[in-house]
C-alpha cells in the first residue's frame, strides 16, 4: 500500500550548508549552529545537525544556493532519529521574502530541469 504524497510543492535532493539561529520566543537566542539541507522545497526542508532540534524551535536560517545567499525564518515541525550522530528535523518555512522565494523557485526549477 502506498502513501499518497500531501505536500503542496515538491522537495529536490539537495545538500546545501547552512547556519542557524533558535529562538524560543522569537527573539531570544538559545543556540546557534551548522547544518546542511537534505531536501528542500518552497514550503520547507529536512534539516541535518550535529544537535537535536526541539520541534516548536523558532529559527533564522541561512542557506547558500549556488551564487546566492538567502535567509528565511522557520520552524521546527517535527525531530526524526539520530543517524550516525546526526540529528534530522522538519523544518517548515515562515515569513519568506519574496527575493528569497524567487531565488528558491529557480533553485528548484533548476534542480528538476538538470535531473530529469
Amino acid at each position: 500500500m502506498s502513501q499518497q504524497e500531501k505536500r503542496k510543492f515538491a522537495r529536490v535532493t539537495s545538500a546545501h550548508l547552512l547556519s542557524y539561529t533558535c529562538t524560543e520566543d522569537g527573539e531570544t537566542v538559545s543556540h546557534q549552529g551548522m547544518g546542511r539541507t537534505l531536501n528542500i522545497s518552497e514550503e520547507g526542508m529536512l534539516l541535518e545537525t550535529s544537535t537535536p532540534l526541539t520541534p516548536g524551535t523558532l529559527l533564522k536560517i541561512n542557506i547558500g544556493l549556488e551564487e546566492e545567499m538567502i535567509e528565511v525564518q522557520g520552524r521546527i515541525i517535527h525531530q526524526g532519529p539520530e543517524d550516525g550522530g546526526l540529528s534530522v528535523a522538519g523544518v517548515e518555512f515562515l515569513n519568506i521574502g519574496e527575493r528569497e522565494r524567487t531565488a528558491l523557485r529557480s533553485y528548484i526549477a533548476a534542480f528538476a530541469s538538470n535531473n530529469l
